[in-house]
């Protein structure tokens, strides 16, 4: 990644001479980072949602040095499909349905945006979508949020746990779904059961979602917000959630 001989095999001519701003260099690699970010958005559904990768695997694929002469970007690309993009989880992917609050912390990892910055992109989705198209996706979201919850309620094991909130569901398997055992606290087995539902359904990586616990209840928080999703994802984001109770429940 980023070695010597990897930029050398392209045989681009770059050196150390290279000026990426030059007017011409700088509107070819806009060409392909454009393609690059299209690419990515058509092929988002084929990785899976979460980073199937161990923790530290970059840094060993990392060079012990910077590049001594500039590296084009045909070679940086190439690097971040191959070592970076295993290794993030995909929020844009419409088979993420975790609720958007859980990415905040990331704004601590790069440079602080002033309100004005923070203005600016939001007036440049204004412009972009415009306000009917906004509503719309809204609108969208929540509609598949009330069939997500349709087809929970209409599955005797699990249970609505508190109200729909716009596009956001939260249910869990019921304790009285799951086997009896002596001595056994009924809310203490079923948030154990939602508990391992949900880390199993994440590690596969076909969908994300993620819970919150409310006096004392465990619970799996499914929110439509990725731009992406459409009613296929939801279907097949509650298979996935049937299968792997189903897998569970047998193997109890």
């Amino acid at each position: 990644m980023g070695s010597l001989a990897s930029f050398n095999e392209l045989g681009n001519g770059y050196g150390d001479h290279v000026n990426p701003l030059d007017p011409e260099e700088f509107r070819r690699q806009g060409h392909m980072i454009i393609d690059f970010l299209a690419d990515y958005y058509q092929n988002i559904e084929k990785y899976p949602v979460l980073s199937q990768v161990e923790p530290g695997y970059l840094a060993k694929r990392l060079p012990t040095t910077a590049p001594y002469v500039a590296e084009p970007v045909e070679a940086i690309l190439q690097d971040v499909q191959q070592h970076i993009i295993p290794g993030i989880t995909h929020w844009q992917s419409p088979n993420y349905f975790a609720d958007s609050k859980q990415v905040v912390d990331y704004k601590d990892w790069q440079i602080t945006l002033s309100r004005r910055f923070r203005a600016m992109k939001l007036w440049l989705v204004l412009r972009s979508y415009g306000v009917a198209n906004l509503r719309n996706f809204l609108r969208s979201h929540v509609k598949m949020a009330k069939r997500f919850e349709e087809l929970v309620t209409n599955d005797s094991r699990f249970e609505i746990v508190v109200p729909r909130y716009f596009a956001m569901v939260c249910f869990r398997v019921s304790p009285s779904a799951l086997p009896f055992h002596d001595n056994d606290d009924d809310e203490t087995r079923a948030n154990e059961f939602n508990r391992k539902l949900l880390e199993t359904i994440n590690a596969a990586g076909r969908i994300y979602a993620t819970h919150a616990q409310v006096d004392g209840i465990y619970m799996i928080r499914f929110a439509i917000g990725a731009s992406l999703t459409e009613d296929k994802h939801v279907t097949m984001a509650w298979k996935v959630v049937q299968e792997t109770v189903d897998a569970m429940l047998n193997n109890l």
